[in-house]
């Protein structure tokens, strides 16, 4: 189960990037855990899941709990970011949809409950 949840981060991991909105960043999308201005963004929270999902071996140390609620939030932020078009329906084979399609089994199938933005380290 760990390894398809580390699977399943990898995705939003390589498209979250490119539906960012970047122009008013100081740091081009990196988070900058030092800095209270960065901190407190509310502008690109993608940054902050970013910076704490950002590295295959540290995704192997984490508890499979804090996994399956970074699987849960990167859901949350894919959904927020992506084309409201009606082409993106249950029965698109798009990657996109794909990708919801298994993430939401597995956190189904895991009886995950969802979790509060505030309850999860690099929520916002």
């Amino acid at each position: 189960m760990r390894n398809k949840v580390i699977e399943l981060l990898n995705f939003p991991r390589q498209w979250i990037p490119d539906q960012m909105e970047l122009e008013v960043c100081p740091y081009n999308g990196r988070y900058e855990q030092s800095d209270r201005v960065c901190e407190r963004c509310k502008l690109n929270p993608e940054c902050r899941w970013l910076f704490h999902n950002s590295e295959f071996l540290e995704l192997c140390e984490q508890p499979l709990s804090a996994l399956l609620a970074s699987l849960d939030l990167a859901l949350w932020l894919v959904d927020a970011r992506r084309p409201q078009q009606d082409t993106h329906t249950f029965h698109c084979a798009c990657e996109l949809c794909a990708w919801r399609r298994q993430t939401e089994k597995l956190l189904t199938a895991k009886s995950f409950q969802p979790f509060t933005r505030q309850s999860v380290p690099g929520s916002i």
